[in-house]
């Protein structure tokens, strides 16, 4: 699999930043994390409960505004997932909205604007300790920064036209030509991740993942598609920890 890096940088970093919006002058900015939310996500144990609190990007320095309005006007927000059945955490992109949990790891899965299936991958163990709340807030702080720092530092991701044809994602009316596919969900056979996928016209298309986070399986409409081999995940960054 060829990375596409022009093309792919540009859908990769349209998940980084959630849309610009004004705020107002008297509004002050909150830089901590919002009140939890919980969902469940499908893991290789069983379905298990996560937690979710958002919190936007602080402004660089080097970003700074002269004019007051300006500085305020654009935000990221930064999400975070804690499981604690599996005392996992995971930090990324707010636009990322779908996760599985797959051993030690947290993936978050999210399609961009370029028909390409973009995962975040965290494995981010809590360490032990008598003040479990104050140790969960140190490494969510911890990779709030790391994340602040290099945003596309855990991002990979599968080019679904290459595994799928490129005609399976065709859209006459969209001036890039692209009709991008929904998650529809996520659920594990005999320990593997399976992502369906729909299109824009209604088509079905399933990934399997295994323990390892290849694709190991594709199907559309219910046939298996013909694959060389397991597709190992391409990765936007050389970065490492």
């Amino acid at each position: 699999m060829k990375l596409h890096t022009g093309v792919l940088l540009a859908a990769a970093g349209a998940l980084v930043f959630i849309a610009t919006r004004a705020l107002p002058e008297t509004e002050e900015e909150n830089t901590d994390w919002s009140n939890p939310k919980t969902i469940v996500a499908p893991s290789d144990s069983g379905n298990v409960k996560g937690i979710v609190r958002i919190r936007p990007l602080p402004r660089k320095e080097h970003e700074e505004e002269e004019d007051p309005l300006e500085a305020k006007k654009v935000r990221g927000n930064v999400k975070s997932l804690f499981v604690p059945r599996k005392n996992l955490l995971w930090i990324g992109a707010a636009e990322y909205e779908h996760f599985f949990v797959m051993k030690d790891r947290i993936a978050a899965l999210s399609v961009t604007a370029g028909a390409d299936l973009s995962l975040n991958i965290v494995r981010a163990p809590i360490p032990k300790s008598s003040n479990a709340d104050k140790a969960l807030r140190e490494e969510m702080d911890a990779w709030f920064k790391k994340v602040d720092e290099r945003p596309l530092r855990y991002q990979y991701w599968i080019d679904l036209r290459r595994l799928f044809g490129r005609d399976a994602f065709l859209d006459e009316h969209n001036p890039d030509g692209n009709a991008v596919p929904s998650i529809s969900k996520i659920v594990f056979d005999k320990g593997n991740a399976v992502v369906t996928l729909v299109g824009k016209d209604g088509g079905v298309f399933t990934l399997t993942f295994d323990q390892n986070l290849q694709v190991v399986a594709a199907s559309q409409n219910g046939h298996p598609v013909p694959m060389a081999g397991p597709v190992a995940l391409g990765k936007i960054t050389a970065d490492v920890d």
